[in-house]
């Protein structure tokens, strides 16, 4: 049911931010929504992460599909387990029915940004071999207080 719920939620959301005339502000668009969400500046980080520790890989929209699609990071951000595809958090941002706590989102997106390509959260967040499976990118998320696990 959850998933069902959240699916329609994703549908109308689509529909919200078409061209930004069909509903909310008009003068914003889908993708400069996704610029403002703390869920997607931590998606770019991820991206940015793994581009630069996979020399060679720079497919960032089948990244950012990828992480869209990954399921289990909702405890790393300070949701309830079973919340639903990053996508779906992304989604129960730009509603509002999510609010970020942007200081620990930055912070979060700090750590990322500063982890070595040689730490073992990165190693075992992405295996190249396996090019489209993202499961494993709550490896990267700290759980310092303050960070990662308070986003939401």
């Amino acid at each position: 049911m959850k998933y069902l719920v959240a699916t329609l939620m994703s549908v109308l959301l689509l529909g919200c931010y078409g061209n930004g005339t069909e509903g909310g502000n008009p003068n914003r668009t889908a993708s400069s929504n996704m610029g403002t969400s703390s869920a997607a500046m931590l998606m770019s980080e991820i991206c940015s992460r793994l581009e630069t520790c996979y020399s060679g890989w720079s497919d960032r929209d089948a990244c950012e599909r990828g992480v869209q699609a990954s399921t289990g990071v909702d405890t790393q951000l300070g949701l309830a387990a079973g919340y639903g595809s990053y996508q779906t958090i992304i989604a129960a941002e730009f509603a509002e029915l999510l609010t970020a706590h942007r200081d620990a989102a930055d912070r979060c997106a700090g750590e990322i940004r500063l982890l070595s390509c040689a730490d073992p959260r990165v190693q075992s967040a992405y295996n190249p071999e396996a090019p489209n499976d993202f499961s494993h990118i709550g490896d990267l998320f700290s759980q310092d207080p303050g960070s990662c696990p308070d986003v939401f």
